[in-house]
C-alpha cells in the first residue's frame, strides 16, 4: 500500500511540477542539425547520456536513430557514457561482459554496444564507454565507492544530457548517495561469477547499495531546482525534451541539499 501511495504521489508530484517548469528554450522547426548545435554549446571530454529512443524517433532527420545519434555526440565529445545497469545478477549470480544485456535502462543501452569501446566489468551497474576512457582502472567490485567509475564522472570534465527522457534522469544518484552517507541507503553484498570475456572468469562479492525500506527517488523535485539556481539547461524540440547539466555543479548542489536535508532527494 505504501509503494502504490508514494507511486500516485510521485506522478501527482511529477506532472505538477513540470506545468510550474517554464525556464526551457523552444526550438522552432525541430531538425536533427538544430539539436546538434544547441549540444555543440556544452562540448566537453566526457557526455554522460540517457536517452528515449522513441521520443528522439519524432525529430526530423533521424532516419537511422542510433547512428544519429552516435555522430552527433562525437562531434562534441571525446567519450560517450551510459549505464549498462544489470539487476538481474541479484538473482542469477551470472554477469557476462560481452552477452549480458542491459535489462533494466530501456533500448539505447542494449543498441549502444556496438558502439561502445568499453563495459566496465562491475556486474550491477555498468557502463558502456565509447572512447579513450577505459572504465576498468577504476574499482569495479564497490559499485559506488569514492574509487569507482561511477565517483569519476562527478567531474567538470563530464556534461549529462537527457533526450526524450519522460524527466529529468541522473546515471550517478546513487554514488552522490553513498559519498554523502544518506541514511535511507546500506550496502549490501551479491555473490556470483563474472566472465570477463570467453575464456577468463573468477568468483567475485559486488558491494552495492540499496534502499532501506521503499521509496522513490524525486527527480521532479530536483530538476525543479536545479532550474531555479541556474544550473540546468532545457530545450524543447517539439515534444522531444533535452536536459543538460555540468555533473560537477551537480554534485555541489546536492551536497548543499543532502547538507540541508540528509532525505532531500526521495518522496
Amino acid at each position: 500500500m505504501k509503494i502504490m501511495l508514494n507511486s500516485i504521489k510521485y506522478k501527482l508530484k511529477n506532472t505538477f511540477l513540470l506545468r510550474r517548469i517554464n525556464s526551457f528554450t523552444k526550438i522552432e522547426n525541430p531538425e536533427l542539425n538544430k539539436l546538434s548545435s544547441v549540444i555543440s554549446n556544452f562540448s566537453n571530454d566526457n557526455c554522460s547520456v540517457l536517452i528515449g529512443l522513441r521520443s528522439f524517433k519524432k525529430l526530423k532527420g533521424t532516419d537511422n536513430v542510433m547512428d544519429n545519434i552516435v555522430q552527433l555526440l562525437d562531434t562534441s565529445f571525446k567519450n560517450i557514457i551510459t549505464p549498462a545497469y544489470t539487476p538481474s545478477f541479484k538473482k542469477s549470480g551470472i554477469f557476462h561482459a560481452l552477452f549480458t544485456k542491459p535489462d533494466s535502462i530501456g533500448a539505447f543501452a542494449v543498441n549502444f554496444q556496438k558502439y561502445a569501446n568499453y563495459r566496465s566489468f562491475d556486474p550491477l551497474h555498468s557502463y558502456w564507454v565509447r572512447g579513450l576512457l577505459d572504465p576498468n582502472q577504476f574499482d569495479n567490485r564497490e559499485s559506488f565507492s569514492d574509487n569507482s567509475f561511477a565517483a569519476q564522472l562527478n567531474s567538470k570534465n563530464t556534461t549529462s544530457i537527457n533526450i526524450g527522457t519522460t524527466d529529468f534522469r541522473s546515471a550517478n544518484i546513487h554514488q552522490l548517495e553513498q559519498h554523502f552517507n544518506v541514511p535511507y541507503r546500506k550496502k549490501v553484498t551479491y555473490k556470483g561469477i563474472i566472465y570477463y570475456d570467453e575464456k577468463k572468469h573468477e568468483e567475485i562479492e559486488q558491494i552495492t547499495t540499496e534502499n532501506i525500506g521503499s521509496s522513490y527517488i524525486d527527480f521532479p523535485k530536483i530538476e525543479y531546482d536545479m532550474l531555479k539556481n541556474g544550473l540546468l539547461k532545457r530545450y524543447a524540440f517539439g515534444d522531444l525534451i533535452v536536459r543538460i547539466w555540468n555533473n560537477a555543479e551537480y554534485f555541489d548542489f546536492m551536497q548543499e541539499k543532502i547538507k540541508e536535508n540528509p532525505n532531500y532527494r526521495i518522496i
